[in-house]
């Protein structure tokens, strides 16, 4: 696994936060006017924190995705819909 999303109240705290807790910063970027940022938590957990201010294209995109894991059980990795 590469990393997991987390929606955070505030992006530049919760980084801080995390940051204060030795958990460096890896990556921020834009993704048309969404903001994320990658945490480095490799070290103690295999993999990345992602973090995003949610919005409604976002909160959208997720709900998609859980949706889509519902009583999947690994079989036809590729489903196109």
């Amino acid at each position: 696994m590469h990393h997991m999303a987390y929606f955070v109240d505030d992006i530049e705290d919760a980084t801080a936060t995390l940051g204060e807790m030795g958990f460096d910063l890896a990556q921020t970027a834009l993704a048309g006017a969404t903001r994320f940022n990658f945490i480095d938590a490799v070290e103690l957990t295999g993999h990345f924190f992602e973090l995003y201010e949610p919005n409604d294209a976002l909160v959208r995109f997720y709900d998609k995705v859980a949706k889509a894991a519902i009583d999947w059980v690994g079989s036809d990795p590729v489903r196109v819909r």
